[in-house]
């Protein structure tokens, strides 16, 4: 995980073995699969892995946006947004790998993002790593195939991913 100076290593009071992806991860942090009308979402959970969870912020109330952008200007826009993180709490983009483990459960955490009539993930999305000098990984979101590298000269989206440390490892 990048960015981890807002981590504290003392593990959060959430039981992680029951959130699972496609629910919506309310500003209370709690976890459910139902809309609750009196709650504000935070975001909608994409992965749980490593004793962290991982959430899609653009489902977030506050206006966190998808943006269609060369692999480093991506990689500056998750670093320069202002999000309001609570202790244990970054604002993050997925590795290959973890990019590739959220695409597995696509199809449930879509329907979440229809439920809450918000926009969920289409087309090719930026992973943090890079392949060589050149290129950069990418995941599509629309075909059944994952794509590996591409030029980072090229424009891709990204999403900000909000990461919560929950279990210390």
């Amino acid at each position: 995980m990048k960015n981890q100076k807002n981590l504290n290593p003392k593990a959060c009071s959430i039981d992680i073995s029951s959130i699972k992806p496609g629910m919506i991860w309310y500003y209370d942090n709690t976890f459910s699969f139902d809309v609750i009308a009196d709650k504000k979402r935070k975001a909608i959970v994409e992965l749980v892995e490593n004793g962290t969870i991982y959430g899609d912020l653009t489902a977030s109330e506050i206006c966190v946006n998808e943006r269609h952008l060369k692999w480093l200007d991506a990689k500056k826009y998750i670093r320069a947004i202002s999000y309001p993180c609570t202790e244990n709490e970054i604002v993050t983009m997925y590795g290959y790998t973890q990019l590739k483990n959220v695409k597995k459960n696509y199809d449930l955490i879509s329907q979440t993002f229809k439920r809450i009539g918000k926009e969920y993930r289409k087309g090719l999305h930026w992973a943090s790593d890079f392949c060589d000098s050149k290129d950069a990984y990418a995941v599509d979101f629309t075909f059944g195939s994952i794509q590996v590298c591409y030029d980072k000269k090229y424009a891709h989206y990204v999403r900000p991913v909000l990461a919560l440390k929950v279990e210390s490892l």
